[in-house]
This record gives C-alpha cells, structure tokens and sequence, in this order.
C-alpha cells in the first residue's frame, strides 16, 4: 500500500472576547480545508516539544504550542484510525 496520507481541517480562528465571535465563525466556515502530511504533523509535533521544552518560550506561547500539539495529534490519531480501518476491510476481503 503506497501513497500520502493527508489530514484534512479547518483552521479555526479563536474568539475574542468581545462578542464577535459569530463573525470569527461565519469566517471559519468559509475557509477551505488545510491539508498537512501525517509524516509532516509529527515532525511539527517535535518541533513543537523542543520549543516548549527552550526556557525562552514563554507561557503564552507555550500554551498555544500545546493547543497546536494536541490538535495535529487528534488529527493523526483520526488519520491513522481510518488508515486501520482501511487495511482490516482489505484483509478481510484478500
């Protein structure tokens, strides 16, 4: 089985504070799909650890670095369930 498997979602704005929040989601609702290689998630997923682990990154950062983290994970992790799925019909079927 050869081929890229790429994972597919929206890029979600966070909402601000001031009631404009159903903007920021009508918005989001217009944006295309971003795509990123699974292979390319985790290797961002380890930049994301080596920065969060630099004593230069601070809290808020360090906090929307593992915002970011944990999403490209549920991403793969999604990803990768599909994949297993995908090889349990195939073996079934061969």
């Amino acid at each position: 089985m050869t081929g890229e498997y790429v994972i597919y979602r929206k890029e979600m704005p966070y909402p601000k504070g001031d009631g404009s929040s159903k903007m920021a989601e009508k918005k989001a609702e217009k944006q295309e799909l971003k795509s990123i290689k699974v292979e390319d998630a985790f290797e961002r997923v380890e930049e994301i650890l080596k920065l969060m682990e630099s004593e230069e990154t601070g809290l808020q950062k360090s906090l929307e670095l593992y915002t970011e983290g944990v999403k490209l994970l549920d991403d793969c992790q999604k990803t990768l369930e599909g994949v297993r799925q995908q090889m349990e019909i195939l073996k079934r079927e061969g």
